[in-house]
């Protein structure tokens, strides 16, 4: 079997076929990595805006949820003030009924002694 003498121009020739495909495997790693930084930068702008929305976020939640507690107490205060006006004047009102009823029976309970003392006095003969 008769071996081929190569040829330098096919030995070159193959050198240049993978020299050209090392150049485009470097060429597109090249291409990759700068898409990654791309990618990269983009992610970490898109970490800092979503980390910025959520802290604004959360203090207007915050700051909502300060002035709902506020209102429900003054509210609560409101109410408990109420209350306790309404409970002091029933209660006043219930004393001041009482007093009456007291000073209506006392005046019963003067009449009924006077007209004691006069029936007495007449079966003594005054």
């Amino acid at each position: 079997m008769a071996v081929e003498h190569i040829q330098e121009t096919d030995t070159l020739n193959a050198g240049r076929v993978k020299i050209n495909q090392a150049i485009d495997l470097s060429n597109d790693s090249s291409k990759k990595v700068d898409q990654f930084s791309i990618d990269l930068d983009q992610g970490i702008k898109d970490a800092k805006k979503i980390a910025t929305d959520a802290g604004a976020e959360a203090k207007t939640i915050a700051e909502t949820a300060g002035t709902e507690a506020k209102q429900a107490a003054s509210a609560a205060a409101t109410e408990a003030k109420i209350i306790a006006t309404t409970a002091g004047n029933e209660a006043k009102t219930i004393a001041e009924n009482a007093g009456k009823e007291a000073n209506k029976k006392a005046d019963q309970a003067v009449a009924d002694s006077k007209t004691a003392v006069d029936n007495s006095n007449q079966a003594i003969g005054r």
